[in-house]
């Protein structure tokens, strides 16, 4: 069945990653202190489920998306508009809420630029191409990319936008070390996101039935 769960082989590519990172943070944390653990397990989770999304759009649609960036950039852009414009005229104990609309609103619209995107290119051209389709859709990826970038520049500019805090909460202590509560929530949310996907994934046998 593709959505049982099922063990992870020790020489996997998977443990054999683990076993790596593990030893580095270790390495890293009896060098450098605490700091370097903690902050490279909440940095790494951001950036697995980045890597994560990549992986999907691959290993599904069979597209190496050179734009997977540009995405994360309109998703987090849609965020930063959404939070923005709310945070200002929210306060109190509703201001909790308005960093869960922000996510929905940027997976939303990263969603839908997505899926028009593929109804527009990838749709035409799977009726198209029958050869070398990994190359070409990698050519129009970076195409996509460049287009995103430079629409940005034109209407935004290229002043760097970020969101200082979601919640309004003071900083976790782990091992010493503050970590905001935006970066837990980003762990959280991408170990979560990982483990579904690495137990849920069909085998390889799964997949020749």
């Amino acid at each position: 069945a593709r959505g049982r769960l099922r063990a992870v082989p020790l020489r996997s590519p998977v443990t054999l990653t683990l076993a790596v990172t593990a030893a580095v943070a270790i390495y890293g944390t009896v060098r450098a202190g605490p700091f370097i653990l903690v902050n490279g397990l909440v940095t790494g989770a951001i950036w697995a489920l980045v890597a994560a999304g990549l992986a999907l759009v691959f290993g599904v649609m069979n597209i190496p998306n050179f734009a997977q960036g540009e995405f994360f950039l309109v998703g987090s852009l849609s965020g930063y508009l959404v939070f923005t414009a709310m945070n200002a005229r929210v306060t109190g104990g509703l201001a909790w809420i308005v960093p869960i609309i922000t996510i929905v609103l940027g997976l939303a619209v990263g969603m839908l630029v997505g899926a028009v995107l593929d109804m527009t290119i990838f749709g035409q051209m799977r009726r198209r191409i029958h050869e070398q389709w990994v190359m070409n859709t990698f050519v129009v990826t970076v195409g996509i990319s460049v287009v995103m970038i430079n629409g940005y520049q034109l209407i935004w500019g290229t002043d760097y936008r970020g969101i200082a805090a979601y919640w309004p909460a003071p900083p976790i202590q782990v091992l010493g070390v503050g970590i905001a509560i935006d970066r837990v929530m980003a762990l959280a949310v991408g170990a979560v996101a990982i483990t579904c996907l690495l137990y849920t994934s069909p085998s390889p046998r799964d997949r020749q039935k």
